[in-house]
C-alpha cells in the first residue's frame, strides 16, 4: 500500500511517464489512462469486484479527485476490519491486474472477493498465534510505538511464522503523527525462507502488503 501512498504503483500512467511504456492507456477495459485510482477502482474490471465486496469505496472515489484522500477518509470511518479488508480487497484488484497483463489470464471477480477473506483470515491467525507465544515478561519490555513528527508518516513492517501450517504472513502498516492508519497492507506465503528473511521481503513488500 505504501507504493499507492507514494503514487510509485506501476500502473502503465506512471511507467509512461517514465518512458517505459508507450501508452498509458488501460490494457484492461481499454478506455482511460491507467492511473492508480482507475486500476483500483475505477476499472470495469475493479468495479466488479468492489461490488461484490460491500464496502463503501466506489461511493467515496466519486466524490474525490485524488485515490490517497480516499483512502484516508474511509479507513478514518471504517471498523479496523472494514479498513482491514479495503486494503486485501486493493490487494487482490491488483493482483488480478497483473495477472491479465503478464499472463493472460482473466480472474474472475468472485474468486478474487472469495479469495479476501481467506487471505485476512491467513494473517490474524498467523499473528494470533505469534502473539500467544509471547510471555508477559517479554509483552512488558517490547517497546511502545513512538509517532513521528507532525506532517511526517512512519512505516512499521513485521513477519509472523506458523511453523505448524508452514504459512508467514506479512504485514506493513503507515500511520501519521496522531497515530491514525494512513494505509495497511499484508501477505501470505508458504513458509520456505529464514524468519529473517520474511522481515526483510516485508521492507520491500507493496501493495501489499504491496
Amino acid at each position: 500500500m505504501w507504493r499507492v501512498i507514494k503514487n510509485i504503483l506501476p500502473t502503465a500512467e506512471n511507467l509512461w511517464k517514465r518512458k517505459s511504456l508507450q501508452d498509458p492507456i488501460c490494457q484492461r477495459c481499454k478506455k482511460e489512462v491507467e492511473t492508480i485510482k482507475h486500476v483500483l477502482v475505477e476499472c470495469k474490471a475493479a468495479r466488479k469486484v468492489w461490488e461484490l465486496a460491500q464496502l463503501p469505496m466506489q461511493s467515496h472515489s466519486e466524490q474525490s479527485q485524488d485515490f490517497l484522500s480516499t483512502v484516508q477518509d474511509l479507513c478514518s470511518r471504517a471498523r479496523k476490519r472494514e479498513a482491514e479488508l479495503m486494503v486485501v480487497y486493493c490487494w487482490m484488484i491488483w493482483f488480478a491486474r497483473n495477472n491479465f497483463i503478464f499472463e493472460g489470464k482473466k480472474l474472475e471477480p468472485r474468486i478474487s472477493a472469495a479469495k479476501v477473506e481467506s487471505i485476512l483470515e491467513a494473517y490474524q491467525r498467523v499473528r494470533k498465534a505469534e502473539s500467544a507465544k509471547v510471555s508477559p515478561d517479554k509483552r512488558a519490555n517490547q517497546q511502545r510505538w513512538k509517532p513521528p513528527s507532525e506532517n511526517v508518516l512512519k512505516l512499521n513492517v513485521d513477519a509472523a511464522i506458523n511453523n505448524k501450517d508452514q504459512v508467514t504472513g506479512l504485514g506493513a502498516v503507515i500511520r501519521n503523527s496522531d497515530g491514525l492508519v494512513i494505509a495497511a497492507g499484508i501477505k501470505q506465503a508458504q513458509l520456505r525462507e529464514g524468519g529473517q528473511l520474511c522481515r526483510s521481503r516485508s521492507h520491500s513488500m507493496g501493495v501489499a502488503g504491496g
